[in-house]
């Protein structure tokens, strides 16, 4: 096996994540790969190879596998992450590394890890590009691309059976016009998904990026950010793109030769030229009074019959024990407190799972003093001022408290985009017009079916 860098190992929590730290420059770029990935492996390909050492004379490069995937601990399908958690490895593992800041590039469906990141964490991300991107994977009314459910059944039972195999690798990358040599790139892409992934693993993956919509973020993305495609790439319909490109404000669409979804496999030195240009482009000063960010409203009901029933003395000591319960949720799901007005909370969080299971907690934990409340989730993007976050987004947010009934927790359908994985249970609530609010949403009532997560 030829040289390669030398593996290190983050950990979030209990689960490890391999990462290798490589090259040299002013800045540090963060690769963040499709699930099909082992930092072994990956310098087997003459291609990749030269793709990385490429990158690796440009800046440093941080490349890692994902949780579940080549080298990082191995999970069962029930156990795999939400965007939410994976985008949490990839912190931790920039933390681990001694990286404050970096420049992000991800590939496939660890492009749409990459979006969510720049969006949610701007203080950490200089400037954003991506390979193949495809930010809702699913074909939906308002989204006229992708595949319909039916054809990602169809592709899962496929996978789930042949995953790893010669037949099922010629069948899948018939599409790719390697660099090398066809009959050395098919030995090298068994093994590849052999080490990357186990069939299980590989069909809950694809699952939850089949589920996962991370449209929401596009708009609060402030960085440089490029969007490289494939001219004949597989299913990238020009409508799409353009689609894309016009959610990033400021963002730049490239088109490089070739038809195959990974950057590796072929044309990666024209590949490479262009993130060259990327990388070299003059810093952007990013504001950070902008970004994606989770809301929660908490509002107590019936509070008015509550305090008329038991006086005024005792229900401050309800509502004082009510707000201590409140902020201890807060504490463990890493909530911030941005308004408290008499019998209701208003808070942010970095991560929508995150804020859904604190307002479970909290409608649980306060009916153990008599009290009910209703909550509402949702997540955009949000701008600070005076110290506090505000726009349409928590307007959104209040609006679907409002509406909840009497201990449910309801969220729209953004948060049920970002939280595949998640293992929250989304019941359809119907669709509702949002005073102050722009369209009709489609609403949901979450629950948790196992509690099991921890923040």
């Amino acid at each position: 096996m030829r040289d390669r860098p030398d593996v290190s190992y983050a950990h979030n929590g209990d689960v490890a994540i391999a990462y290798q730290l490589f090259g040299s420059g002013e800045q540090t770029l963060v690769c963040i790969p499709g699930f099909v990935s082992n930092l072994v492996w990956n310098w087997e390909l003459d291609s990749f190879r030269r793709m990385l050492e490429r990158l690796g004379s440009l800046s440093r490069v941080l490349i890692l596998d994902r949780r579940g995937v080549g080298l990082s601990d191995r999970l069962s399908g029930g156990d795999l992450p939400s965007l939410e958690v994976a985008a949490d490895d990839v912190l931790a593992v920039m933390d681990h590394a001694g990286v404050d800041q970096a420049a992000l590039f991800g590939w496939q469906s660890g492009a749409s890890l990459a979006l969510l990141l720049a969006a949610s964490s701007p203080d950490r991300v200089t400037r954003l590009a991506t390979f193949s991107a495809d930010p809702c994977p699913l074909r939906k009314p308002d989204w006229p691309f992708g595949w319909e459910a039916d054809d990602w059944d169809d592709y899962l039972d496929e996978l789930r059976s042949g995953w790893g195999t010669r037949e099922w690798v010629r069948g899948n990358v018939s599409a790719f016009s390697p660099d090398s040599d066809p009959a050395m790139f098919e030995d090298w892409g068994v093994t590849m998904f052999q080490l990357s992934a186990n069939p299980a693993t590989a069909t809950a993956i694809e699952r939850l990026d089949m589920l996962t919509d991370v449209r929401a973020a596009l708009p609060a993305i402030q960085m440089p950010t490029w969007l490289i495609h494939r001219e004949h790439g597989v299913g990238e319909e020009p409508e799409r793109l353009a689609r894309v490109h016009g959610l990033i404000a400021g963002s730049r669409l490239v088109l490089v030769a070739g038809r195959d979804n990974p950057p590796y496999t072929s044309h990666t030195d024209e590949i490479v030229d262009v993130l060259e240009e990327f990388l070299t482009g003059t810093p952007a000063v990013v504001p950070l009074d902008r970004v994606l960010a989770t809301v929660l409203f908490t509002d107590i009901v019936g509070s008015t019959q509550h305090q008329a029933a038991v006086g005024d003395r005792a229900w401050r000591a309800v509502v004082e024990r009510h707000h201590a319960v409140v902020r201890s949720c807060l504490t463990r799901w890493r909530g911030v407190e941005n308004d408290t007005a008499g019998d209701g909370f208003y808070a942010t969080f970095d991560g929508p799972a995150r804020a859904v299971r604190c307002a479970l907690e909290i409608a649980d934990r306060v009916r153990g003093i008599g009290l009910e409340i209703r909550a509402g989730v949702h997540t955009g993007e949000v701008e600070r001022v005076d110290g506090k976050y505000g726009g349409i987004a928590v307007t959104t947010g209040a609006r679907i408290a409002a509406l909840a009934p009497s201990g449910e927790v309801w969220a729209s359908s953004t948060v049920k985009g970002l939280t595949a994985g998640s293992g929250l249970a989304f019941h359809p609530r119907g669709e509702h017009e949002l005073k102050g609010v722009p369209e009709t949403w489609s609403l949901f009532s979450v629950t948790d079916p196992d509690a099991r997560a921890t923040a």
